[in-house]
């Protein structure tokens, strides 16, 4: 893999785990605009939200299943 492609998955992992830590840690911060849109049970929803934007971070950023990674992240 080249230089620049690891280090830009590096970048943008960083930011899907930093976004998604802050989301499951403290949902409740982003849960009135999730019930806002509709979802019944949205604090357990923007903490799963988060926990998936955690591992699919992680696994781009060690590059273990990127393909895999990123699936995950296009769901979140």
């Amino acid at each position: 893999m080249s230089m620049f492609r690891s280090l830009s998955h590096k970048m943008l992992a960083a930011m899907f785990i930093s976004g998604g830590a802050n989301n499951f840690l403290g949902p409740e911060r982003v849960a009135p605009r999730v019930a806002n849109a509709g979802v019944s049970a949205a604090k357990p929803a923007t903490a799963l939200q988060g926990a998936l934007m955690l591992i699919g971070g992680t696994l781009l950023a060690l590059d273990i299943m990127p393909k895999f990674s990123a699936l995950l992240l296009a769901g979140t």
